[in-house]
């Protein structure tokens, strides 16, 4: 009887060192625990540029001389937080001639323009990272040259709609606006509309057809629209001796 009940006790100790066993296995600290998973900060979206030389509106940007026909003349704007590069596009707005220059990591470049015109320009933001941009305002400015008595309008500033908007019209109608401004102060600015639901269509100077599209002389026209439509537009803006346009914007109607 003694050595039954000796024996029954073994057992039962064996039993329970097993079940201590496997529960400190399954609740070992080192186990449990998961290793900590790397993550990838948030990359800040760049900031906006603000430009600085040449002067908005400048009329008598002289720039350095190059040549009788060219000179040089310094981009300049205030560096953008979380920036790593620069876009610079200047536009010829007698020729619409584009020029671009990318990957700039200061806040100036130089380039050489031809006198006795009219010209665009602005600054887009980059950051390494991610995809997200920032452009900075547009301004003008005219470069002045010998030879010349007319100076190339500037191109005129949408208002209404503004770029990429989505607008309501529910009369079927809506009111496009705009402002112009021209070196020769003194001249009187006429403007042509181009408007039409497809992009290329807009570089068709002849869609102009529409006499209520032409030689307008307010910043505003009433056109027809329709809804769920998206519109192509464009500004041709002429002082009677030269013009520019502006680049092709669109807008949404719901």
């Amino acid at each position: 009887m003694k050595y039954s009940l000796t024996l029954i006790l073994l057992i039962f100790g064996l039993v329970l060192s097993c079940s201590a066993e496997d529960d400190g296995s399954s609740n070992n600290p080192t186990q449990a625990s998961s290793s900590p998973q790397s993550t990838t900060p948030d990359v800040p979206d760049p900031g906006k540029p603000a430009l600085s030389s040449p002067t908005d509106n400048e009329v008598c940007q002289e720039g350095e001389l190059v040549d009788a026909e060219r000179s040089r003349v310094n981009f300049s704007w205030n560096a953008a937080p979380n920036t790593d590069s620069y876009d610079l596009r200047v536009i010829n707005l007698g020729t619409n001639e584009i020029i671009d220059i990318g990957g700039i990591t200061t806040t100036s470049n130089e380039l050489t323009l031809f006198h006795d015109v009219s010209y665009r320009w602005y600054v887009t933001a980059k950051s390494d990272g991610t995809a997200a941009t920032n452009q900075s305002e547009v301004w003008h400015f005219y470069l002045a040259g010998d030879g010349q008595e007319n100076q190339v309008p500037f191109s005129a500033v949408p208002l209404y709609p503004s770029p990429g908007a989505t607008v309501d019209a529910s009369s079927g109608t809506l009111e496009l606006q705009w402002e112009g401004s021209d070196p020769d102060t003194q001249q009187a600015l006429t403007y042509t509309v181009y408007l039409d639901t497809q992009f290329e269509n807009i570089h068709n100077l002849t869609l102009a057809a529409n006499e209520d599209f032409i030689n307008l002389e307010e910043g505003r026209l009433e056109v027809e629209v329709l809804n769920e439509t998206t519109y192509f537009w464009r500004i041709e803006t002429s002082d009677g001796i030269s013009s520019s346009f502006t680049q092709v914007f669109s807008f949404y109607v719901n």
